[in-house]
């Protein structure tokens, strides 16, 4: 029979790690690293271009920078520069890679909370377990 004390200490174990996990996966925050992938004479069959002149001067700035091997990273991706830029006669190929920002206090905070809520599952199952061993009978 399940003790009433190691059931309560499983469920909110559960409900800690729940607590944790919803708020990481609604509130975590994400950042877009902006790559160059390479460069091609030949225009692109299914993605959308840009002419490099239609761009907005910060826009041009990243772009050339990015083709000169620097990597930026956006907090959001409507400030991305487009994929694939036209500029001379050569099709630039740009990665908007997204990953979590771990500087986010949001971030980390919600996976320790995930992590305390299972410590107190799996402790629960330990003490249960333990209470049925012949040793404690």
């Amino acid at each position: 029979m399940v003790s009433r004390k190691h059931f309560a200490l499983f469920f909110v174990g559960l409900l800690i790690m729940v607590a944790g996990v919803y708020p990481f996966l609604v509130f975590a925050d994400y950042d877009y690293r902006y790559e160059s992938i390479g460069q091609s004479k030949e225009s692109p069959d299914e993605r959308a271009w840009q002419n490099f002149a239609e761009l907005s001067p910060s826009s041009q700035k990243t772009v050339q920078n990015t083709i000169e091997g620097q990597e930026y990273t956006f907090e959001s991706k409507e400030q991305l520069p487009p994929e694939v830029v036209k500029k001379g006669e050569n099709y630039h190929y740009f990665d908007d890679t997204q990953t979590l920002d771990w500087s986010n206090p949001q971030t980390p905070g919600t996976l320790l909370v995930s992590l305390l809520g299972l410590l107190a599952v799996l402790q629960s199952i330990r003490l249960e377990l333990g209470g049925r061993s012949p040793v404690n009978r």
